[in-house]
This record gives structure tokens, sequence and C-alpha cells, in this order.
């Protein structure tokens, strides 16, 4: 089961890089209201990133989770920043903020997870699953 989250979570990630880095050659048919935050894609970054990051929060090491969503943030600023440089693409704020509050927002269920474990979170246990949050076993330090 891990394997398959584990290859859940790249082929998100491998998306995410090559959507960010193609140039966009499809036409906006869509009418959207001009608000530069629609206009933006911010919901989309938003929810890629919340499912990249609750992903990556189910498959990989729970000890490193804060550091796997910095690097997630770190890695959306410099997709976006690149999008300077490419043809057809345009830097914009608001997909950094979509990817960072979509991030934040696994943050935040991950804080409270780790809340609701209380002192056992603290006495050497984790997280056995992330959908499961009761359920939780002995981790063996080294």
């Amino acid at each position: 089961m891990i394997m398959i989250r584990k290859l859940i979570f790249f082929v998100l990630l491998g998306s995410i890089i090559y959507f960010s880095l193609v140039p966009e050659y499809f036409g906006n048919d869509i009418s959207l209201p001009k608000i530069a935050i629609v206009q933006s894609g911010f919901f989309e970054h938003v929810f890629g990133y919340f499912v990249l990051g609750y992903v990556l929060f189910c498959t990989f090491n729970k000890k490193m989770i804060w550091y796997y969503l910095a690097g997630l943030s770190v890695l959306g600023v410099i997709l976006e920043v690149l999008q300077i440089i490419i043809p057809l693409r345009a830097f914009n704020v608001y997909d950094i903020l979509g990817n960072c509050i979509g991030l934040s927002i696994v943050g935040f269920i991950v804080y409270l997870k780790t809340k609701n474990l209380g002192s056992s979170a603290s006495n050497g246990y984790r997280f056995h699953s992330c959908l499961h949050s009761t359920k939780h076993t002995q981790y063996k330090s080294k």
C-alpha cells in the first residue's frame, strides 16, 4: 500500500512540475469574473498543493513532515519564478499564495492530528496511517 501512495505522490509531483513549466497553449475560453485572484488559477493551486501535501503526509516519515511541507512551498515559489522566463507563462503572486495556503491547510491537519494524540505523541508513538489518526503503533527509536 505504501508503494502505491509513493507512486501517487510522485505522479502528482511530476504533474505539478510539468504543468507549471510547460508553455500554456490553450486559450482561455471560459468567461471568468474580472477578479485577479480568480483569473490567476488561485483555487487550482490551493487544491493541487493541498492534495500533494496530504498525499505526502499519508506516505512519508511523519517526523519530517514539516521539512517536507516547507520544501514543497519552496518548490512552488521556484516554479512560479521560473515562469518569468518561459514563453506564454507569467509570474503571479496569487499562485504562490494558493500553493502556500494549500500546504498550510495540510499543516493545520497535521497539527490537529498531533494534538489529538496528546501525550502519546511525545512518548514515542507515531501515526500508523494518516487516515486513522486514532490507530497508532509504537515507534522504535534507534
